[in-house]
């Protein structure tokens, strides 16, 4: 969830200088073109259960004195597509969304949309990694793979998959960063 994302971000960096901050994990897909096993290279984060457009000039998914949208747009990330593309390795970008629930209905899926009708997944710590990475001043490489269609068709060999796709993007990672030294 958010606040552990955070938590444990914000003492990593508190302690270790570090160039770049990659984070992997599963999404829900939100869109009908997106699919299971698809991989999204976001290029923002924003919380889809922030609703604070009462307290003052706010959008909806912004909290109060942040950015509406954590942009992700470092020379670091650009780097890391061109490697994906490089590698032949399909992957979309876009809005991504985060919440402390994990979407299983239809209902839920259709509540997001209504108010991030163009974001590709939704997920649950991208956002709050990103406000860390953005308070530190430090860019942030962010990939997921799509394990669901957030209605309540998730596998129930969701943790098979998110092995099967962790270990993928490791090694995407990994020989990203072998070339790169």
């Amino acid at each position: 969830g958010k606040v552990q994302a955070a938590m444990n971000l914000a003492s990593l960096l508190s302690n270790v200088d570090i160039d770049v901050i990659f984070m992997t994990g599963s999404a829900g897909a939100l869109q009908k073109d997106v699919h299971q096993e698809d991989l999204v290279l976001p290029s923002a984060f924003a919380y889809y259960d922030a609703h604070n457009t009462a307290a003052g000039d706010y959008v909806e998914g912004q909290i109060p004195q942040q950015p509406a949208q954590y942009v992700l747009d470092s020379p670091e990330r650009a780097s890391f597509a061109e490697f994906l593309k490089k590698q032949n390795v399909e992957f979309r970008e876009g809005l991504v969304v985060t919440g402390d629930s994990f979407v299983a209905s239809t209902e839920q899926k259709d509540a997001i949309k209504q108010n991030f009708p163009n974001a590709l997944a939704c997920e649950m710590e991208g956002a709050a990694f990103a406000q860390v990475a953005y308070a530190f001043n430090k860019p942030l490489v962010a990939m997921r793979a799509i394990s669901d269609n957030g209605d309540g068709s998730a596998n129930e060999d969701f943790d098979i998959f998110v092995k099967k796709v962790g270990a993928k993007a490791a090694k995407l990672i990994s020989d990203y960063l072998e070339k790169k030294n």
